[in-house]
C-alpha cells in the first residue's frame, strides 16, 4: 500500500485495499492536517472473555478532566495545557451494549477544540447508530 500511495498524484493519498480477517481487537485511524494529527480509537472491552481489556485514562499534574453527557452517554473529557504534553485533548468513552471503547485525541499544535471533540464524537455515536 505504501507503493501505492507514493506513486499517487496530487494530494489524493487515499488507499482502500481488502483486509482478509473475521476478528479485531482494535482499530486506529490516524488523520493529518498539517503538523496536527487526530487519532480514532475502539478496542473491544473488558467483557469479552479472551481478549478484553480494561481501561485506564492517565492524567498528568497540568491536565483537567471532566465528564460530558451526550444523549445517555458518559464521556470523560480531558485537556491537558502543560509544557510537553503530548495529547491536548483527549475524549475517551464506553459503550456497554457493544463492549467498545472509544477514544478521540489530537497532538501538539492541535487547534481543535472541546466543542470539536464533543462534536466529533457526537458524529461517531450518531453513524454507529447508538
Amino acid at each position: 500500500m505504501l507503493e501505492r500511495a507514493a506513486a499517487a498524484k496530487g494530494t489524493d493519498k487515499l488507499i482502500i485495499q481488502p483486509v482478509d480477517w473475521t476478528n479485531t481487537l482494535g482499530v486506529n485511524l490516524g488523520f493529518t492536517n498539517g503538523s496536527t494529527v487526530l487519532n480514532l480509537m475502539a478496542q473491544i472491552g473488558p467483557d469479552n472473555p479472551e481478549h478484553g481489556a480494561k481501561a485506564t485514562v492517565a492524567q498528568s499534574a497540568s491536565a483537567t478532566s471532566e465528564t460530558v453527557r451526550i444523549g445517555e452517554q458518559e464521556f470523560l473529557y480531558r485537556s491537558d495545557d502543560g509544557l510537553g504534553a503530548d495529547i491536548p485533548h483527549y475524549l475517551f468513552w464506553y459503550d456497554e451494549q457493544k463492549n467498545v471503547y472509544y477514544s478521540i485525541m489530537d497532538s501538539t499544535g492541535s487547534e481543535l477544540t472541546r466543542k470539536d471533540f464533543i462534536r466529533i464524537a457526537q458524529s461517531m455515536i450518531k453513524q454507529a447508530g447508538e
